[in-house]
């Protein structure tokens, strides 16, 4: 049986701390991380409330298009989260927006605890600030409160992670099937799940290697713990993965630009200029000597951090790719907030001024952070239902006539809201080409759209042919990682 081939040998003094984990969870642990799981579920609860965008509507829309269970396998596409798209399946309808976005807000709040345990496990002090950097994390909230499948993905990544631990060490049946089952889980709720994935799975051939007896044998040991994810995901391939439709992203420049826009909003910075961009820098560089130097000594882990906070990111900078987003290595946030942890406790060791430092540097961390989750909470990803409600009840016609600089995003967008609007007029989409070469009538409104950008100011006027459009309507986005500004002109007759 495949639960025999568990070998006994006992690495040095990490393995002690992992095998007595559930003894260091005290009175004081425990309240942190109920108070980190609390906090931050509230948190990711209030930023779900504003209006869905884009990407969620397109899954949605997917959601809608299904008429069993089993076709969201045939939607091959990068945006069918296969999870989120079968809870949307059953759950997606209404007008209350956290409702879509249910699965992603308790997987987002339980990832919270979890993050915090993993850390208690080195030692009180980093499972404190971890659970702090957690709950008050500008990108884990926002990826926690949409209907996407990256909240749920981070919750099974550590779940794995967690069951991982025990590799090469005391552990039973339970542990095995709950990484098998969080892996799983994890690929089809997020197929850069993979990237986890290979990190556990190089991290065991060294482990293998360096635990190596004369009774297991070391393929049987990486048969355990990788056949069973590793055959779910050779089928997950070939009918689903194989042939599957990127859906495009931004166009984001390689190199620094990528890491910048990557790590610039975990300390709260927006990405892109030389400001954020230095931190960003910097912040890879330590994480990156964190991990190849003191974590090599520290943790058998460090091959694990090595290939998904090093080798992953840098190949996600370099390669050059049509489209980068942030989001697609979103899943590594909560072990880049492990690491950061481990630095800053290692910070307060320093004589003299550690500890003060390691204020500093948390208290950096937590002014960016709330400054941009209460511009969350505040503006949110775009007011679209009232932008879309103010051109209803303001066209002069029974149909009302729409062009946009972007006709799949903005035009999924207000399909999307117009069912929720008491209305029986039509919306008539005309494109640049239909007044350009079909000689159509210039409509009466013109919709932009653009991401956040602090100071960026529209113009007031735009012209198409000969017909003059003025500004009438801003539906503003302070969301850095999802949603756009909607700008809203109207035709001067």
């Amino acid at each position: 049986m495949i639960f025999n081939t568990f070998s006994v040998k006992k690495l040095p003094m990490y393995d002690d701390k992992i095998k007595h984990a559930s003894h260091i969870m005290g009175c004081k642990e425990s309240i942190v991380l109920i108070f980190a799981f609390i906090t931050g579920g509230i948190l990711r609860l209030l930023s779900a409330s504003d209006n869905l965008w884009f990407d969620e509507i397109w899954s949605v829309n997917f959601a809608r298009s299904m008429q069993s269970f089993w076709d969201v396998f045939k939607i091959h596409h990068d945006n069918n989260h296969i999870l989120n798209t079968l809870y949307l399946y059953f759950f997606g309808f209404g007008a209350v927006w956290s409702k879509y976005r249910l699965l992603s807000i308790i997987t987002g709040a339980l990832a919270v605890p979890i993050i915090g345990y993993i850390g208690f496990r080195r030692s009180f002090l980093s499972g404190l600030v971890v659970s702090v950097l957690a709950a008050f994390s500008y990108p884990l909230i926002v990826y926690s409160s949409e209907a996407r499948g990256y909240a749920p993905a981070m919750l099974f990544a550590l779940t794995a992670y967690a069951a991982f631990q025990y590799y090469n060490k005391e552990r039973s049946p339970l542990i095995l099937f709950s990484f098998w089952i969080s892996s799983i889980a994890g690929i089809l709720s997020h197929l850069t799940f993979f990237y986890i994935f290979a990190g556990f799975f190089i991290s065991s051939i060294f482990r293998v290697k360096e635990s190596l007896n004369k009774i297991i044998n070391p393929l049987k040991e990486l048969a355990a713990w990788h056949l069973i994810p590793s055959c779910f995901m050779v089928f997950l391939y070939l009918f689903f993965v194989k042939g599957i439709v990127i859906g495009g992203g931004e166009s984001i420049g390689a190199g620094l630009e990528r890491l910048s826009d990557f790590l610039s909003p975990v300390v709260g910075l927006m990405p892109g200029s030389i400001i954020s961009i230095i931190p960003a820098f910097l912040l890879f560089i330590a994480v990156s000597a964190w991990i190849l130097i003191a974590e090599r000594k520290l943790s058998p882990d460090w091959i694990f951090y090595a290939v998904i906070l090093v080798t992953v990111p840098l190949l996600a900078f370099i390669v050059p790719v049509d489209f980068f987003g942030s989001r697609y290595i979103a899943l590594l946030l909560p072990f880049l907030y492990l690491i950061l942890a481990l630095i800053l406790t290692k910070i307060t060791s320093f004589p003299r001024f550690g500890i003060i430092i390691c204020i500093i540097l948390i208290s950096l961390f937590a002014f960016g952070n709330v400054r941009r989750i209460n511009d969350q909470l505040s503006t949110g990803r775009g007011n679209y239902l009232d932008a879309v409600k103010y051109i209803m009840y303001n066209s002069h016609s029974s149909r009302v006539s729409i062009i946009t600089d972007h006709e799949f995003r903005n035009l999924t967008v207000i399909d999307f809201y117009k069912q929720f609007i008491p209305m029986s007029k039509e919306i008539d989409y005309i494109s640049y080409n239909d007044i350009l070469y079909k000689k159509k009538e210039a409509p009466e409104w013109l919709v932009m759209h653009h991401r956040f950008e602090p100071g960026f100011t529209p113009p007031i006027s735009r012209s198409i042919e000969d017909k003059k459009y003025k500004l009438v309507k801003i539906s503003p986005s302070a969301n850095i990682l999802s949603g756009w500004n909607w700008y809203i002109y109207k035709k001067q007759w």
